[in-house]
């Protein structure tokens, strides 16, 4: 398995990379490692706290997780890691990861380059995550994007996974909600994939539930309400299917037109009290939308700190001119910050064989 990932949280941005290889029968094991290392880059960024400490897993398990440059490397009892020709013999520590990585154990590989800079031709897949505080004291917003390689087998299938939440800073601790929400719905898109779910919208209902969850049991552990919305998608292929709880959006790009998919769940237009949300007493029931997500298009979830100052039709006209995620995502920033940014803003992107 290889999840490559961006959180955002707290107006800091976070890059991973987990490889982990095992033998026929772990799967669950390497979900509960994937949960935990994405769990371990969002602690970092809330807390402050040391991204992959504590981070372990069963001896039959051999991985390489990166946070940022640094990294933790375990080959467990009968498993390889290499980092370019050097290869890691026993739990360590290590202070700077780049270049070609590898993790295997008996036939299963997973493997990728990291950190290294290289000219592409031709069309790519493309993430991004970014978020602004504004003017608010905290940002309650959380994002996360990821791009996933599972194997079993000599099967493989590739998705990405990408979700934004925004906490509801009327009840306190918005930051947990969405951070928990966002852990959680990565970790339900990636146990359902990774244990045999073949249709995508049993996965994103699945996801949806571990992020509710995820979610009361943070409240449990504040001792406090707390909610958030939740917009995440799941792409495969050409296909994306969305789940959708709140007033985030979902927009997807092609042709300089933004084509919203999903509808706010509010009082009335332009309300800020939204009518669903994920939390204790509330109503989570999500909407769960399906479209084709064609070459060329661009996936854009994004907080109402973004589409309270932006119109669609200008969402689109600013994607013709930026032709790479963190081009656009800053354009869209910068436009936000200078209407003023009276709220948080964040924003996921996915560019679907984008030429460069």
């Amino acid at each position: 398995m290889a999840v490559s990932v961006k959180v955002a949280v707290n107006n800091r941005v976070e890059r991973g990379l987990l490889l982990c290889a095992g033998p026929r029968g772990t799967e669950g094991d390497m979900v509960a490692l994937a949960s935990k290392f994405v769990a371990s880059l969002v602690a970092s960024l809330l807390y402050g706290s040391k991204a992959l400490s504590g981070l372990t897993a069963p001896s039959h398990v051999a991985y390489l997780a990166i946070a940022g440059n640094s990294g933790l490397a375990d080959p467990g009892t009968h498993g390889r890691v290499t980092l370019g020709r050097r290869r890691v013999k026993a739990l360590s520590s290590l202070k700077k990861v780049s270049g070609t990585l590898s993790v295997s154990y008996g036939d299963a590989l997973a493997s990728a380059e990291y950190g290294v800079e290289r000219k592409v031709r031709g069309p790519i897949r493309a993430v991004h995550v970014a978020t602004t505080q504004g003017r608010r004291r905290s940002n309650e917003d959380a994002a996360l994007t990821a791009s996933v390689k599972l194997a079993s087998g000599e099967s493989a299938v590739n998705m990405v996974v990408a979700v934004v939440a925004d906490g509801a800073g009327g009840l306190g601790a918005g930051d947990r909600a969405s951070t928990a929400a966002v852990s959680g719905f990565f970790s339900g898109v990636i146990e359902s994939a990774l244990l045999g779910a073949s249709n995508a919208e049993y996965v994103v209902e699945y996801a949806l539930a571990r992020a509710n969850e995820a979610v009361l049991s943070a409240a449990e552990d504040a001792r406090r309400r707390i909610a958030t919305t939740l917009t995440g998608g799941l792409a495969l292929g050409e296909s994306l299917v969305i789940a959708h709880v709140g007033d985030s959006r979902a927009y997807v790009i092609l042709g300089g037109q933004a084509r919203r998919l999903t509808v706010d769940h509010k009082a009335r237009p332009g309300s800020h009290v939204i009518t669903r949300a994920l939390g204790p007493g509330l109503d989570s029931k999500g909407d769960i939308v399906k479209t084709p997500l064609p070459p060329g298009s661009t996936l854009l979830l994004c907080t109402d700190g973004v589409t309270d100052l932006l119109r669609d039709e200008e969402i689109g006209a600013i994607a013709v001119k930026h032709k790479t995620p963190s081009a656009l995502a800053e354009a869209v920033l910068s436009l936000v910050e200078a209407r003023g940014a009276p709220d948080n803003a964040t924003l996921c992107l996915f560019m679907n064989w984008v030429e460069i």
